[in-house]
């Protein structure tokens, strides 16, 4: 039944995904989101009889993995561009990313942004260890303060 849900779901995806390259003049790979829609959408038909009628099931099943296997030879090459294209996509974004990372490595290095952060742990740490228990100067004053009004 889980598997009938993830296919379904990834149909759902391939229409929207074919509805977004509407706007793309690009026939090949429209062509190619066509088919990968109907096996999609067969296949969860497939997985739902193979539910409730499971020889008829398993038989179509046969067929559909025979056909898959024909969809992927014949579109072998559509297949390849079409993950090339993506690889390259994603290989910029990354390139993007690691940029700012580096840019944003480098602005923080020059604002010494870390150095401040560090001093100031060492001013508290410093504190830390001097007070060792007794009461800091503030709040002796704070205290005198509270006792005069009191008097």
């Amino acid at each position: 039944m889980n598997v009938f849900i993830i296919v379904t779901c990834i149909y759902i995806l391939s229409l929207i995904v074919m509805a977004i390259l509407a706007d793309n003049n690009d026939a090949d790979l429209e062509d190619l989101m066509i088919k990968i829609t109907i096996l999609l959408g067969n296949l969860s038909l497939i997985l739902e009889l193979l539910v409730l009628i499971a020889p008829f099931g398993m038989i179509l099943l046969f067929f559909w993995c025979i056909y898959l296997v024909w969809f992927v030879s014949k579109s072998y090459r559509s297949l390849k561009t079409l993950y090339q294209n993506a690889v390259d996509h994603l290989k910029g974004d990354f390139g993007e990313l690691k940029q700012k990372l580096v840019d944003l490595n480098r602005r923080l290095m020059e604002s010494n942004a870390i150095e401040a952060v560090a001093r100031a742990s060492q001013k508290l740490k410093d504190l830390i260890i001097m007070n060792d228990g007794h009461e800091t100067e503030l709040e002796i004053q704070n205290q005198n303060s509270r006792n005069e009004v009191h008097v």
